[in-house]
């Protein structure tokens, strides 16, 4: 790994986030649990030195792999374009760039060590595209390796101190599958803590479907904003929009009888079922 790199005078980049998988046997892990029809796509955020990408190539899996450094873009060309000809695209380009230009379809299947420092990021991406009511979204199916901890709060059940914004956002949205962990001396060069690697896509069958999108991510963002507060001293003064009055808000928290609550105290579900109470206009 660290020959590689001295091979094309690269090292790994702090900004980036940079700390590359050397196991490969993880890397044919994470392809076991990839499943490509036709028609679709695998999108590669973050190939780095290209052991994911290799072992998806060969498996005959078509790939779109994105990665912002130059350096790292301009090997992966070289190392494995001329292999896979017909079955690699390499786009030298931020990924959040390319998320907002539309550049990733419904039928694609991303798959990524991710960097740590964008793993929020990227999870606030793929949730706000998914849109259960209408049945969109940008993606069809994630197998991605994150931060042990951070997988953990995406799966956390409600009253503890890891389950927050996210953990509701995720769980109302996806359907997932916690796969294994990988240790941190996996990686170079070695980060601080273990990673984990989860499958999941937007749910097939929701138990609960917010009625508007923006109201829904407004409510739960503003009741862990305020996570110690009673949710009654959270949504108040038009806190969560103009077009949903005080009276409104009062009633429905008095008629699920949750205003002396705090908002860990409430599952995934009964945070749709506030919102769409909400927009109903039911008290």
């Amino acid at each position: 790994m660290e020959n590689e790199l001295r091979g094309i005078s690269a090292r790994p980049k702090k900004w980036f986030g940079q700390n590359f998988l050397t196991d490969v046997s993880f890397c044919h892990r994470i392809a076991d649990h990839i499943t490509v029809e036709a028609g679709d796509r695998i999108v590669e955020i973050g190939p780095g030195l290209g052991l994911l990408t290799g072992a998806l190539l060969e498996r005959g899996y078509p790939v779109c792999a994105i990665e912002v450094d130059k350096d790292l873009s301009e090997n992966l060309e070289k190392k494995l374009q001329k292999r896979y000809p017909k079955l690699l695209d390499i786009i030298s380009a931020n990924v959040f760039r390319v998320i907002d230009e539309g550049s990733i379809k419904d039928s694609d299947i991303i798959v990524s060590n991710l960097p740590f420092n964008i793993s929020s990021s990227i999870m606030g991406k793929l949730l706000d595209s998914t849109d259960l009511r209408r049945g969109k979204s940008n993606f069809k199916k994630a197998v991605i390796m994150f931060q042990r901890e951070f997988t953990e709060r995406l799966v956390a059940p409600s009253g503890g101190k890891d389950y927050g914004r996210i953990s509701v956002m995720f769980q109302v949205k996806m359907d997932w599958e916690v796969l294994f962990n990988v240790p941190r001396d996996r990686f170079y060069p070695v980060p601080k803590v273990d990673a984990t690697v989860i499958s999941f896509g937007p749910r097939r069958q929701p138990n609960k479907v917010p009625l508007d999108d923006r109201v829904f991510s407004s409510l739960v963002a503003l009741m862990f904003r305020n996570r110690r507060k009673k949710i009654k001293n959270s949504l108040r003064n038009g806190s969560i929009g103009p077009e949903i009055p005080d009276n409104t808000v009062i009633e429905v928290l008095e008629r699920r009888g949750i205003g002396d609550m705090r908002p860990e105290e409430l599952e995934p579900g009964e945070f749709v079922d506030i919102s769409n109470d909400l927009i109903s206009g039911i008290g």
